[in-house]
């Protein structure tokens, strides 16, 4: 026998006991829930600010329907400008862009990833005086609600120097063809980053986790770090943790919206998570001891008795630093017992199996015992998922059939970023981080010519 009962038993309380202990420290994480259900507050700016809206658009076809978007705006087009970022002198966006308002496109002829085309097009700006109250940065593939441009100026009364959009599936506008269970489980991840994460923390003025579309940086931001200094693979994750450690406010803002287009290619959706999974290794091994320093000086500021708005964004940004630090402690008490749990249940019943066949009592004894820890991993997935199908049901556009399907296969979608983890941290062991940009494959490459729609 390839373990005995002894052993098995002794385990399975290992299991259940790291299990209690697993809640325990998933409670403060239970709690941000709660915020995602609250209803989301209006702001109202009296200023029409001037605001800058930068759309990389590196060999973009699709770049046409951003624009489109930003021609509805309801805000003023006296009070933006568009600048479309391409790297060829010769891409046709540029000639588009001589068809709609205070649209300009800016060539940067070295690209090899996203922040090169930032910091290119806003050096450039910089240079021209050009005075622009925040800087806008949306991917050439989304879309942006009619408002879009309106809600991020009304947001600036927050006094945040990074503000979050809400960030829709831009498939959903689309015919049915548009969509597939990979879509429908990838544009949950949004929903778990901001109902069920930022909104708490937005509230009480902590660290969120920035995603590279539909967000907003303050001019005073752009002036302080002189550009758009990040080079990483998650750029947008670097700017999130570099803004932690310099005390910066967050702000999520959903009334500010923004339809992110996701591939109906379940390998393509690999690329992308694989990619976020390596950035994020790279940028937290960078700031890991960066992000403790600053714990522990913001910890020693609250001793000195400071108070009011002042206590209240050192302590904000404490907890953050908390909050980055613990984030995967309760995770790793969450699944790890369970997984080497049921590895070696899975194990033991394969061989007691082959050595005394299924209906053998110690075959049954183990199968029970793989079948919790399994149901219990699925479990908690399951859960977590149809949490934040309820908090963001009034955008999760899809039939009842293709809800259910979701919320029986997003856990198993979810698994699998264990897998990029492990392959992340490899890369990052082996020094053989891929840092090229490469681009993701499109709606418009999956759908036949005669049956795409447009907005």
């Amino acid at each position: 026998m390839l373990i005995t009962f002894e052993t098995a038993q002794l385990l399975f309380k290992i299991f259940v006991v790291s299990t209690i202990a697993a809640f325990v420290l998933y409670l403060p994480r239970i709690w941000y829930f709660v915020d995602g259900f609250k209803k989301v507050k209006q702001l109202n700016n009296p200023v029409n600010n001037r605001l800058a809206v930068l759309v990389p658009a590196r060999n973009e076809k699709g770049v046409i329907h951003m624009m489109e978007s930003l021609e509805k705006q309801t805000y003023s087009h006296k009070f933006f400008d568009t600048f479309i970022i391409v790297k060829d002198s010769n891409d046709p966006a540029i000639e588009l862009c001589k068809n709609y308002t205070n649209m300009f496109s800016i060539v940067v002829p070295v690209q090899s990833c996203k922040g090169d085309a930032l910091d290119g097009a806003i050096q450039k700006i910089m240079k021209k005086k050009k005075k622009y109250a925040g800087y806008i940065i949306v991917d050439a593939d989304n879309v942006v609600d009619q408002n879009f441009v309106l809600e991020m100026n009304n947001s600036l009364v927050s006094d945040a120097d990074i503000i979050l959009g809400k960030r829709c599936v831009k498939n959903y506008l689309y015919s049915k063809e548009y969509r597939n269970w990979v879509v429908n489980c990838n544009g949950l991840i949004y929903t778990f980053l901001d109902k069920l994460g930022n909104a708490f923390r937005s509230k009480h003025n902590m660290y969120c986790s920035v995603c590279g579309t539909g967000i907003m940086i303050t001019s005073r931001l752009v002036d302080e770090i002189g550009g758009w200094p990040y080079r990483s693979v998650t750029e947008d994750y670097e700017l999130g943790i570099t803004s932690l450690i310099a005390g910066r406010k967050f702000f999520l803002y959903e009334p500010a919206v923004t339809y992110t287009e996701e591939s109906l290619s379940h390998k393509s959706a690999n690329d992308r998570r694989r990619r976020w999974l390596l950035g994020f290794a790279q940028v937290t091994a960078k700031y890991k001891k960066d992000v403790i320093a600053k714990y522990h000086e913001d910890k020693e500021k609250m001793k000195n008795g400071l108070s009011g708005e002042e206590l209240k964004k050192v302590r904000g940004n404490f907890w953050g630093c908390f909050d980055f630090l613990y984030s995967l402690i309760p995770l790793a008490f969450i699944f790890a017992p369970a997984a080497i749990a049921a590895i070696v249940f899975g194990a033991a019943t394969v061989n007691s199996w082959l050595k005394f066949g299924i209906y053998d009592s110690s075959t049954i004894f183990f199968v029970k015992r793989l079948g919790v820890c399994c149901l219990y991993l699925y479990g908690i997935l399951f859960v977590y998922t149809l949490l934040g199908m309820i908090a963001d049901r009034k955008v999760l556009k899809i039939s009842f059939l293709e809800k259910l399907l979701v919320l029986l296969i997003n856990p198993f979608y979810i698994a699998e970023y264990v897998k990029f983890f492990f392959w992340a941290l490899y890369k990052l062991a082996t020094k053989s981080e891929d840092l090229e940009w490469v681009p993701i494959e499109r709606i418009e490459d999956k759908i036949p010519a005669k049956k795409r729609l447009r907005k």
